[in-house]
């Protein structure tokens, strides 16, 4: 486990943190302050109000069980909007029966942290998620300067051909 920031200068990665209990966003900001840019919402409309800001999370930590509205629900609502439709979620939740993982990853969670939470655990997951959505990103990028430089059928050669 690095002490060193998972990317280069620049911008930190922003971490959104979505938990009902005060001493849940407290814990998770601690863990992860200093290497990301840690957001936190106690609810989930502000949740949802925190994610369609830009720019958007690298990643959300986002509890299932909240009075407002369950993380399911705000997973859901995530993936209907097309500036939110991408970001990452893991679960955070105590509970830990397998139909509610399979629920979960049906909706499109990426993973899942049990609580209490194992803080190498917590500390591995994030940095595996935020570098998989950078390498992404470079990709996106890459593919872009490439399409400027390459004709439609030298593109669809190289890619389908």
């Amino acid at each position: 486990m690095s002490a060193e920031s998972p990317q280069a200068p620049g911008p930190l990665p922003r971490i959104l943190v979505v938990d009902d209990s005060p001493d849940s966003l407290w814990l998770m900001s601690q863990l992860l302050e200093g290497r990301y840019e840690v957001l936190q919402a106690a609810s989930g409309q502000e949740a949802l109000a925190v994610a369609a800001q830009e720019p958007v999370p690298d990643l959300m930590l986002l509890d299932i069980v909240m009075p407002d509205m369950d993380g399911y629900e705000v997973l859901r609502r995530l993936r209907q909007q097309p500036r939110t439709a991408g970001i990452p979620v893991a679960f955070m939740t105590s509970l830990t029966e397998r139909e509610q993982q399979v629920l979960g990853r049906g909706l499109g969670a990426v993973g899942y942290l049990s609580k209490p939470v194992d803080v190498r655990e917590v500390i591995e997951r994030v940095e595996a998620h935020v570098r998989g959505r950078q390498h992404a990103r470079r990709m996106d990028v890459l593919g872009e300067r490439l399409a400027r430089h390459l004709s439609s059928g030298e593109w669809q050669d190289l890619f389908h051909g």
